[in-house]
C-alpha cells in the first residue's frame, strides 16, 4: 500500500464522504509493517496503535491511505487513494 501525506488523503476523501461514502483511514505500522485500518469511519487520526505488535505509529510523519466504500447502482465498491475521481457523476 502506498502512503501519502495525511492532509492529501483528507482532501481526497472529503468529497466522497460529503456524498455519503464511508472512508476508513489506513496506515502501515512503523515497527512491523502490518497494514492497519482504523475502526472509526470518516475520521483521520494523527497516530495509530498496531494490533499486531502494539507499536504506536506517528501517521502525520509516516503518511497514510484510506479505504473508501460507496454504493453505486446497487453494487458496493471499494477504492483507495488515487484510484477514484471525486468528480465522477456516478458517485
Amino acid at each position: 500500500m502506498k502512503l501519502y501525506p495525511m492532509i492529501d488523503c483528507i482532501r481526497r476523501a472529503e468529497p466522497f464522504m460529503d456524498k455519503g461514502a464511508t472512508v476508513y483511514q489506513q496506515f502501515l505500522c512503523a515497527s512491523c509493517g502490518a497494514k492497519q485500518t482504523m475502526d472509526e469511519a470518516n475520521k483521520f487520526f494523527a497516530a495509530g496503535i498496531c494490533e499486531r505488535c502494539g507499536h504506536q505509529t506517528n501517521i502525520l510523519a509516516a503518511g497514510c491511505n484510506y479505504a473508501l466504500y460507496s454504493q453505486i447502482g446497487g453494487i458496493l465498491i471499494e477504492e483507495h487513494f488515487v484510484e477514484v475521481d471525486p468528480a465522477d457523476p456516478a458517485l
